[in-house]
Parts: structure tokens; sequence; C-alpha cells
């Protein structure tokens, strides 16, 4: 861990390869038309109850999480001097109010960080990312993102902002991608559902019991006997998610389940 600044966390976060959102644009950010202090935001103000809702009076805990050492020193950096927040270590991610996720790229560990922070607590998320497009917008957003910040748009005042707006409800998204939200949504609505609704990337609960048990090395005849299926529908369920996400066999399949944060 990096110690703070004597100069500012602005200056600390720039050691670091965090922007601190002076108006330039970083490598790899967002492209804009306009400034970044005159950028549009969409911000969703929160509601009465939420998901990792708290108290005005009181400080937001915080869990961060960054596979980049210095993007998580950096960011470490700049909350904790924040009065309002309260940082925690990642392995008190069931106490945190809202995870923070920093990703110069949304890559499938990033997704796979996501997922887990989702299936494992009821943190809100905040990604602060260098560069998102339009699939990978729909994506992080199913994966549980409720607050999304550009790296140069990082400032103390404008982050701790957004967890707040999320710990209490809301969300936040910069309006330029907001557009680029809903176009990937109705297209996946059209080309990524099965007749029955379910989204082509996801597995359903029976699929995961049924691959958790092909994980832990057991047979068809010892699936049927432990999930009370029919053999015919054991194998049903393994031809038709194998069919759908053209996976090669069941080690695929299982592989497949483990990479994507399923169990």
């Amino acid at each position: 861990m990096l110690e703070e600044s004597s100069s500012g966390n602005n200056e600390c976060l720039d050691s670091v390869g965090l922007p601190a959102g002076s108006g330039s644009s970083a490598p790899g950010a967002c492209p804009s038309d306009t400034p970044d202090e005159e950028r549009v935001h969409h911000t969703v103000r929160p509601s009465a109850s939420g998901r990792g809702a708290a108290a005005p009076s009181q400080r937001t805990s915080v869990a961060l999480f960054s596979k980049d050492p210095l993007s998580l020193s950096g960011i470490q950096a700049l909350l904790r001097p924040r009065p309002e927040i309260n940082l925690l270590h990642k392995k008190e991610l069931q106490q945190a109010q809202v995870a923070v996720v920093v990703a110069h790229t949304i890559d499938d560990d990033v997704l796979v960080t996501l997922r887990r922070i989702q299936r494992s607590s009821r943190s809100c998320i905040v990604l602060v990312a260098e560069n998102v497009n339009r699939m990978q917008l729909a994506k992080v957003t199913e994966c549980g993102v409720t607050g999304l910040v550009m790296r140069s748009e990082v400032t103390p005042e404008h982050v701790v902002n957004i967890i707040e707006t999320v710990a209490h409800g809301g969300g936040h998204l910069p309006s330029d991608l907001l557009g680029d939200l809903l176009g990937e949504i109705g297209r996946l609505q059209l080309q990524g559902l099965r007749p029955n609704g379910i989204p082509s990337n996801s597995l359903t609960d029976r699929e995961i019991r049924v691959l958790r048990m092909c994980a832990e090395g057991h047979s068809t005849a010892e699936i049927v006997d432990k999930l009370n299926y029919s053999e015919r529908t054991v194998k049903y369920i393994l031809h038709a998610l194998m069919e759908r996400l053209q996976l090669r066999n069941r080690s695929h399949a299982v592989a497949y389940a483990i990479r994507m944060g399923f169990f």
C-alpha cells in the first residue's frame, strides 16, 4: 500500500496511473465532444430503499478490488482521507455497502470478479474503467454494476458522490453511454434470448446444479440419484446447454461455468 502523498490526492493518483480528472482525456478513455468538466452524466437518485442502502448520517463502507496493485493503491489513497468513506479489506465484503472495482479493460477476469461480488454479497457495485464499449457495458450491467466511472473523470468528489448515490439505491452512468446501453439491451432482447426467455450466455439453476455435480466427478447415474432427475432429463440438460453455448463436452461446460463465476 502506498503512503499518502503530501502534495495532495490528485498528485498521488497521477503517480499510480489514475488520472486526476482535470479535464484532459487519458489514453484509452472514452472520447467525448466536450471537456470532462462539462460532460453530462445520467444519475438515478436514490429511492427510499435499495440494495446496500445506508443512512445519510453514516459513513459508507467500501471494499476495493483490482488486479493491478498500482490502481488499487491509487484508489485507496483517493478514498482513505474522505470522512464519508469507511474503507474495508476485500475479505470484509459481506460488511461493505459498496464494492469498487478498478480495471484497465473489461476482460473475463473482471467479469468473474463482478459476478462473484454480485453472487456472494449484497454490496452495490461501482466500476472504474478506462474504456467500455457497447457490448461490455451490457455485460457489466448484467453483473450488477450500478455505478460507472471513467478513469479520465476520477476525482475524490466525483467518486465519493457516485459511491454514496449507489449505496442509497441510486445509479450513475455517463450520458454518452446511456444510449449505447439501451441499444445493446434492445439488441440482446431480439437476438440473445431463447424462446423460453433465458439469456443465451447464462445458466439456469437446474443447469448449475447438474454442472456442479459433474465438477465433483459424479457420473450420470449418480447425478440422477442425488438430484432425483431422470437419466433422460440429465442428458437433455447437458446437451441443451452445450449446444446453446457451443461447448464441446462436459469438461468444457464445467470450465465455462467456473470461469464465468457460476460456482
